[in-house]
């Protein structure tokens, strides 16, 4: 659509969506042209400030007075709005969002611009702006709580179209799916039309007071069919109801048991339909009542003592009443029961002590002859037999009834009380066997000799200090049942006297601490063993301090280990006096001043018995430690002066040598001594003329005519062996 509109002195470029409207005005009073492309399409719910006509300008000289005004329809100016862009530049924004919604009445809007430039009247474009229909999700505004009496199986609520914002469904879009999902959701079903209903028999208060679904609303008809979740909650109103019997009604019980439950009647099992909160009270009525009792809480049936008898009836009629105690209107149901008795051929009984005691170990004394039991049929074989708890620590003669202690008997400090049951079985004339009758056996404690586990091998570096602990856990590898249960005593230790090795270690009376009582050397071993000297063997014993104490011994070894001991200087190596010796300048590298081999003392090199040389710490290696720059060299244990390194005229005349002597361990055990060496003067050298100034000889000069026996110059000789340093 083109539209022909004068205006004078405004350039105006409006852009609507990518279409461009053009207002031209030249001079002050020619008519101008607007060219519009028209309609503009907008979404619906576009939001407020969104720009819906593009950036306008005035491109000459010409004045806007003022912004356009949207003029036209209410519904336009409430919409939309023209805005300011910068100077002589405007735009149209939306205003209000809530009126551009594409499911309301109004999809088009007519959008008129009265531009006012000051020289004429004011020029009106008219713009029509349509609205696009969007896909929107579903909004529910219904009610998403609901209440039901239990049992109640009609309608609860109905969700349809009614039940959503009309805005938000498409144009023509009337037709929706539903379904249900959620925790509860197999309770319930939902109508083709929406309707929710309770699944037959309904809800039951007493089950659950509420229940959690979601209906789920999905679009039919939509381009892009969108599904809406409304979570809904439905509460269970309780009402009163008569309590209904579900459980069986036909019972047996065997003749003569009064102790067995027939039947325990339970509101929660047997009955429905019981209120909330509220307990069932019981009791009896009918024609063989009096031989049967309920109890008023439990509701355990039995037969009253002696019981049923099947001889009299084989069948007993009775009613079992229960009564709601806490309903606001108590109601009571009855329930008629059939009690079927079972004919039983009479069991053997036991009349008798039950309880009985034996020594611990004991495994021959007859503990008690159970034959016979009472109530066996004449003519009628039995066995006896075992079981309970405890039936594997006994046997039983299968005819005499005899009972006693397995082949190891009882052992009172791992058990004191046993418990068993003894059964007499008919295997002959008869079927029948007796009740399983409780035994009681108590086992009597009985002094017992100690018992050892662990270690009886142990090791002890030599020269170890007297009163080292060798070993410290006798007192655990030592044990007394009797002693650990509090009977006969605690356990003492002490040491065999007799036996070779003994004096060498002493025992803790109470801790059963082991500990060396005499230096142990490995290389003059004292052992008794003279094949193995240094093995040592004793004789720890333990025992209880009752008053006929037990013991056990056991044959302990220590083996003593070497251990690397640095060496010593026990001789003076060759040289006279002591630490001292002499030698001559300058040195030659291969005069011995000292031999160190001779002189080393250490245990290491010793042959004990039964080990073959070298010992493995007993090679050296020599040094000289001090002073620094010493001109001396050890090899192989032998000290030497090196090549021209002494000088008696230059000094130092003597040398206190540190000797490192030092074993071939991975320790590296060492011992330092300090020698003298005195370097002994020895004439080797040429005397020589010196001036008296002390320089060497010199040449003078002689003038001719210099007179005969004129002294020119005083020489003296000069002995280098002379000078002290």
């Amino acid at each position: 659509m083109h539209i022909n509109v004068s205006i004078a002195t405004l350039l105006i470029a409006i852009f609507i969506s990518d279409q461009v409207v053009k207002v031209n005005c030249v001079g002050s009073t020619p008519l101008g042209e607007v060219l519009i492309t028209s309609p503009v399409t907008v979404n619906e719910n576009t939001v407020n400030g969104n720009i819906v006509i593009a950036s306008g300008a005035i491109t000459n000289s010409g004045t806007l007075n003022s912004l356009p005004t949207i003029t036209g329809t209410a519904a336009a100016q409430a919409a939309f709005e023209v805005q300011s862009a910068g100077a002589g530049i405007f735009q149209v924004a939306v205003k209000d969002v809530t009126k551009l919604d594409f499911e309301s009445a109004t999809k088009s809007f007519s959008l008129t611009l009265s531009v006012d430039n000051g020289a004429v009247a004011p020029e009106v474009v008219t713009i029509t702006v349509n609205l696009q229909d969007v896909d929107e999700n579903l909004v529910y505004t219904g009610t998403t709580s609901f209440s039901k009496n239990e049992n109640d199986v009609s309608s609860i609520y109905k969700f349809d179209t009614s039940k959503l914002d009309a805005s938000k469904l498409d144009a023509g879009n009337t037709f929706l799916s539903y379904s249900l999902s959620g925790t509860d959701a197999a309770s319930f079903n939902i109508q083709a039309d929406g309707t929710l209903n309770a699944i037959a028999p309904g809800l039951d208060y007493e089950t659950k007071t509420q229940y959690n679904i979601n209906v789920l609303i999905t679009e039919t008809e939509a381009t892009t069919p969108l599904t809406l979740t409304v979570p809904v909650t439905v509460d269970v109103n309780a009402i009163d109801e008569n309590p209904t019997y579900k459980g069986s009604t036909i019972f047996s019980v065997t003749e003569n048991d009064f102790t067995s439950t027939i039947h325990a009647f339970s509101a929660s099992t047997d009955y429905k339909d019981i209120d909330t909160g509220t307990t069932l009270k019981y009791s009896l009525t009918g024609a063989d009542a009096a031989k049967f009792s309920i109890d008023a809480v439990t509701g355990v049936l039995k037969a009253v003592s002696p019981g049923v008898d099947y001889e009299v009836a084989t069948t007993y009629s009775i009613n079992v009443v229960a009564l709601e105690l806490e309903a606001a209107t108590p109601q009571t149901v009855t329930t008629a029961v059939t009690i079927n008795a079972v004919n039983v051929d009479e069991k053997p009984l036991y009349i008798g002590t039950t309880t009985f005691s034996v020594n611990e170990n004991d495994a021959t004394t007859t503990i008690k002859t159970f034959h016979p039991f009472t109530q066996i049929d004449a003519g009628t074989t039995v066995n006896y037999q075992l079981t309970g708890t405890d039936a594997a620590f006994f046997t039983i003669g299968l005819a005499d009834g005899v009972l006693k202690a397995k082949t190891t008997g009882l052992n009172f400090e791992s058990k004191n009380t046993y418990s068993i049951n003894v059964i007499c079985k008919e295997v002959a004339g008869g079927t029948q066997s007796s009740d399983p009758v409780p035994i009681t056996i108590t086992a009597v404690d009985v002094n017992e000799i100690p018992t050892h586990t662990g270690t009886l091998a142990f090791t002890l570096n030599e020269n170890s200090a007297i009163g080292t602990a060798i070993y410290s856990n006798f007192a655990t590898d030592f044990s007394d049942v009797d002693t650990a249960a509090g009977n006969f005593g605690t356990l003492v230790y002490e040491l065999n006297p007799t036996t070779g090795d003994a004096s060498y270690f002493t025992i803790d009376a109470s801790t059963g601490v082991l500990k060396v009582n005499a230096k142990l050397d490995y290389e003059a071993p004292n052992g008794a063993n003279a094949a193995a000297p240094n093995t040592y063997s004793i004789n720890v014993v333990a025992k209880d301090n009752s008053g006929s104490p037990l013991s056990l011994s056991k044959t302990v070894t220590v083996s003593v280990t070497d251990v690397n001991e640095p060496p010593t200087f026990a001789t003076t190596p060759s040289a006279s006096p002591a630490n001292l010796a002499d030698v001559n300048e300058p040195g030659d590298g291969t005069t011995v001043i000292y031999d160190f081999t001779s002189a080393i003392v250490d245990e290491d090199k010793t042959n004990p018995v039964g080990e073959t040389l070298p010992d493995p710490f007993s090679t050296y290696t020599w040094s000289v430690v001090g002073p620094a720059g010493a001109p001396f060299t050890v090899t192989n244990g032998q000290l030497k002066a090196n090549v021209n390194g002494l000088n008696f005229d230059t000094g130092p005349r003597i040398y206190d040598l540190q000797i490192k002597t030092q074993d071939d361990s991975g320790a590296g055990l060492f011992v330092t001594k300090t020698f003298r060496v005195r370097v002994k003067n020895v004439n080797n050298r040429t005397p020589v003329f010196k001036l008296t100034s002390g320089t060497a000889y010199d040449a003078n000069t002689i003038y001719e005519g210099t007179a005969a026996n004129t002294v020119m110059e005083v020489y003296n000789g000069y002995n280098f062996n002379t000078v002290v340093p």
